[in-house]
């Protein structure tokens, strides 16, 4: 897909300006399919094989759209957890978080109770210097972090993403996670004493998620890396 891993259109530069990112789209992203498949039949001498397009998540949302879109390409789409319904207002727009919040329920109603009461605390104390200081500590940030939004970002990719990959076996998919990570998440946040604090609680938790292999020694809350093209794809979105 243009724009994620080697495939940078315009090198360095491809995030760079909305002049660049403008061909960062779903449109121009179906486009290159159709050319794709249609060159590589010409290639393998196979012009007339049918041809069934499939994915997952957003890529079933592009499998689904290339059949809409270029139904002369491909005569089937297989789309899985594709939510293409959403556009037309037939799915509520909160299905995806319904989901993820139902994931730390079905485990634990405490644990999905802390999760849900943080993000109003985290603004709270970082809303000045001294607080945010703190919570850097809390968080064991490489550096100090400037905005409380940034540590509010880093639980809820953990929180968000582990939802997302709770697979029945270990797996690395986005990161090194343990069987069940969501059940495994819980159980950090349920073995807490009464009256913790509820942000210890969430970052404990969420370190599941950063340092399954206990390798890290601090955190980069702002401006780390972004092995996955997540930039992109929250420009997309």
């Amino acid at each position: 897909h243009r724009f994620y891993g080697e495939s940078k259109p315009f090198g360095n530069d491809s995030y760079k300006s909305a002049d660049t990112l403008g061909y960062l789209t779903s449109t121009q992203a179906l486009a290159d399919f159709a050319v794709l498949i249609t060159s590589l039949k010409q290639n393998l001498s196979a012009v007339d094989a049918p041809v069934v397009v499939f994915g997952g998540s957003y890529g079933g949302m592009l499998a689904s759209w290339f059949r809409l879109k270029y139904p002369h390409v491909a005569m089937g789409a297989l789309a899985s957890s594709a939510p293409i319904l959403q556009f037309d207002d037939i799915t509520p727009w909160s299905s995806f978080y319904d989901a993820v919040s139902q994931d730390f329920k079905s485990e634990s109603l405490n644990c999905f109770s802390v999760i849900k009461a943080v993000w109003d605390v985290l603004d709270y104390r970082g809303s000045n210097d001294s607080g945010l200081l703190e919570l850097s500590k809390t968080f064991r940030a490489c550096k100090t972090v400037r905005f409380p939004s940034s540590l509010s970002n880093w639980l809820w990719t953990a929180f968000t993403y582990t939802a997302m990959v709770d697979y029945p076996t270990p797996a690395n998919f986005m990161m090194n996670l343990p069987a069940y990570p969501v059940k495994e998440m819980c159980k950090i946040i349920d073995s807490f004493p009464v009256g913790a604090d509820v942000v210890e609680k969430a970052f404990t938790a969420a370190s599941l998620y950063y340092n399954y292999t206990g390798d890290q020694k601090c955190f980069e809350m702002e401006g780390g890396d972004d092995p996955h093209g997540l930039s992109g794809w929250g420009w997309q979105v």
